[in-house]
């Protein structure tokens, strides 16, 4: 009964936590069109710097109660996504180091970037791992596209990752165009394992009023 009763709960909030991952990138896109007229920022944390910025801090807000409100069905999910909440939240109040870059940052702006890039990578690897455990237990398809989503996230932080610390020269729009893929691959995750408790709920309520 108690399963039962938190089934529909549960599936609203991941129904709302994938929808944030879907939806949060074309907001500021199109928004950012729109108001600025502009090509989109480097990457999503560039929206900062931008009309945006309300936009984008309060997106990653919402995105990050809202992990820190879920309670998984084992401590460990909580955990991971009490992580990848906090992360989020963190990286909205810690914007990256402005567009100027350089020797033009004042120490703080540094230290606050640095910030900003750790909880960068804590939050999409948290919701890999996410995507993972929310494989556990399903079946195929939909443990595949679980699987699918978790490795679509991790290539494109990896890859990000990477080429942040070699210094490769990548395309102006490569890591944005990995940060939106690695939301879009969560999003599609928590959707998924959403549209699977729906029906679950529904078989559920029709054998009670059997």
């Amino acid at each position: 009964m108690r399963n039962r009763d938190r089934l529909l709960p549960d599936t609203l909030l991941h129904r709302l936590i994938g929808g944030l991952c879907v939806s949060l990138p074309l907001v500021l896109t199109i928004g950012n069109l729109i108001s600025a007229g502009t090509t989109p920022p480097g990457s999503l944390s560039g929206y900062y710097y931008t009309d945006m910025r309300g936009f984008f801090m309060g997106g990653l807000c919402t995105l990050g109660a809202s992990l820190l409100a879920h309670r998984g069905h084992e401590r460990f999910d909580t955990l991971i996504t009490a992580g990848a909440g906090a992360s989020l939240i963190m990286v909205a109040l810690c914007p990256t180091r402005p567009p100027a870059g350089g020797s033009h940052l004042i120490e703080r702006q540094n230290v606050v970037g640095d910030l900003h890039d750790l909880f960068a990578i804590i939050a999409p690897l948290a919701l890999g791992v996410m995507a993972l455990r929310l494989a556990r237990a399903r079946r195929r398809p939909e443990a595949a596209i679980h699987r699918a989503c978790a490795v679509t996230i991790f290539a494109c932080t990896l890859f990000a990752v990477i080429s942040s610390f070699i210094s490769i020269d990548i395309n102006h729009s490569t890591l944005l165009v990995c940060e939106v893929l690695a939301l879009l691959a969560s999003g599609t995750s928590w959707l998924t394992c959403a549209d699977s408790m729906h029906v679950t709920h529904r078989r559920m309520r029709q054998e009670v009023n059997a």
